[in-house]
């Protein structure tokens, strides 16, 4: 396979577009856990019939929550298993500790209080903390010894308005990819029978989702950190370099 030559500018599409492509094989990669996440979720599917037959007056908001909710909580659930995947497609060797999840957690309550006080008193302040912080939670994760908070505002200067289209083009595409998420549930709501076999199929929807937005939101950061290194002139990578990328 011949090189090719990088672009200066982070090509946004491309990477939602691999992120889309490459998150079923990892998601099979833990078929065994999934798997029985969507048993439970069957399982838990059993009930919605019951309820319904129970209370065949029950509202229809609470007969939605009853079909919604088993599939939203495991899939919450399996971000615990979705995040570390993810993260070992550019590092074999990462682990998941009780340590990082209150490191993710502090840099995640961090960045939502500022960007929330930014928006109360003026929304570009806000919208400026969000994009030059947007990296910290990856750089903490995938981080080489710097400060996380530093390197994104680092790796983001020159890049803000890409980062801000990414994320905006990203979160349409996680979206459009969610449908498949509430459809199965809200016709699971409609008819309680077939909650046995769409609560899983909800389940696996939002999996998969999960998939290609945490791939997405890390191959970003890995662009921008790559940019950054190379001072964002162009080079010529071998496909090594672009599976790793």
């Amino acid at each position: 396979m011949p090189a090719c030559v990088k672009s200066a500018q982070p090509d946004m599409v491309q990477i939602v577009r691999g992120a889309f492509v490459d998150a079923w094989p990892i998601m099979r990669s833990r078929v065994s856990v999934y798997g029985l996440l969507a048993a439970i979720g069957a399982l838990a599917g059993l009930s919605v019939p019951f309820v319904h037959l129970a209370d065949p007056n029950s509202q229809e908001q609470w007969q939605v929550q009853m079909a919604v909710q088993p599939a939203n909580v495991l899939g919450a659930v399996a971000v615990f298993f979705a995040l570390p995947a993810v993260l070992r497609t550019v590092r074999p060797e990462f682990r998941m500790t009780f340590m990082r999840i209150l490191g993710m957690i502090g840099i995640g309550i961090a960045i939502g209080v500022v960007s929330e006080v930014g928006l109360i008193f003026l929304i570009v302040p806000g919208v400026l903390m969000f994009v030059k912080w947007s990296q910290a939670t990856w750089a903490y994760l995938l981080g080489e010894g710097k400060n996380p908070f530093g390197e994104s505002w680092e790796i983001t200067t020159g890049h803000f308005w890409e980062t801000l289209g990414f994320f905006f083009l990203l979160e349409l595409v996680v979206k459009l990819l969610f449908i498949g998420f509430f459809l199965p549930a809200a016709i699971a709501s409609f008819v309680p029978l077939l909650s046995v076999v769409l609560v899983p199929i909800a389940f696996l929807a939002y999996v998969f989702a999960s998939h290609v937005s945490l791939l997405g939101q890390m191959r970003w950061m890995l662009e921008l950190r790559r940019l950054n290194v190379f001072g964002g002139e162009q080079r010529r990578v071998t496909p090594v370099d672009v599976n790793r990328l």
